[in-house]
């Protein structure tokens, strides 16, 4: 039986779906969710960095990267709201919600991170299933997050793949 499950959520389908079979699971083991968001900017910051270490003399527009961090946290709040809502009417009783900037670090090491503190004893995310190229260039939060993960970890597939 599960007393307090994590649900990692970045509004992609495969997070929706990872989203409702947590809350359905909460719900009726009656277990507390914490729902996490963490945006990333890293790639902005590893651009900047990538640049300076080269000597290009490119600024940044400081007023274009602050509306993108406050647009991120925006929507982050957002996502949050939206998926406490659904828990709440599935009659979830414990809810809580945390976003988190990233920063130059990376996602997955946060789920952990915050999943270990908490004391999750299950996180419920979403999977892209990307392999190959895809998953070379863009990684897997999923498998980082797997490989580390101080509770099981159970992941959600998109369908129709």
């Amino acid at each position: 039986m599960f007393k307090r499950i994590l649900i990692p959520i970045d509004g992609s389908k495969t997070s929706q779906l990872a989203l409702k079979r947590g809350i359905a699971l909460a719900a009726e083991q009656d277990a507390a969710l914490r729902l996490l968001h963490v945006h990333e900017v890293s790639v902005l910051a590893d651009m900047y960095a990538a640049q300076t270490a080269s000597g290009l003399t490119v600024a940044p527009n400081v007023k274009a990267l602050e509306k993108f961090e406050a647009d991120l946290e925006k929507r982050s709040k957002s996502l949050l709201e939206q998926a406490t809502a659904m828990a709440e009417k599935a009659g979830v009783a414990k809810v809580d919600g945390k976003m988190v900037n990233a920063g130059m670090r990376r996602a997955a090491k946060l789920i952990v991170d915050d999943a270990a503190k908490w004391k999750a004893d299950l996180i419920v995310m979403g999977t892209h299933g990307r392999s190959g190229f895809d998953h070379m260039v863009f990684g897997s939060v999923a498998e980082g997050v797997m490989r580390s993960a101080p509770a099981p970890v159970l992941l959600i597939r998109a369908t129709g793949k």
